[in-house]
């Protein structure tokens, strides 16, 4: 009976730490997109024409909210799994 415990406990460490790498996994992403969509915005201060223009701005729109999301919602998964680890809760 305690190795089957032994191996529960072994399984839900492994998830809880799978839960907080995948959470980093996507802080990290979301900042790499966040970082990318600031020069593709800058680049449309030397675009030509006003089609251009738009191009660049509604592409580092789109990668800017991509970025911010991922990064918002791997904050809010870590600090929740940070919460349920605390020996307070």
């Amino acid at each position: 009976m305690s190795k089957d415990m032994h191996t529960i406990r072994k399984t839900e460490d492994n998830e809880a730490r799978l839960a907080k790498r995948d959470a980093e996994t996507q802080m990290a992403l979301g900042t790499f997109i966040t970082v990318l969509a600031v020069p593709v915005i800058i680049g449309t201060l030397w675009a030509d024409d006003m089609h251009q223009r738009v191009v660049n701005v509604s592409a580092g729109i789109v990668l800017l909210s991509i970025g911010v999301g991922l990064l918002s919602y791997g904050w809010f998964k870590r600090s929740r799994l940070m919460r349920m680890d605390s020996p307070d809760s």
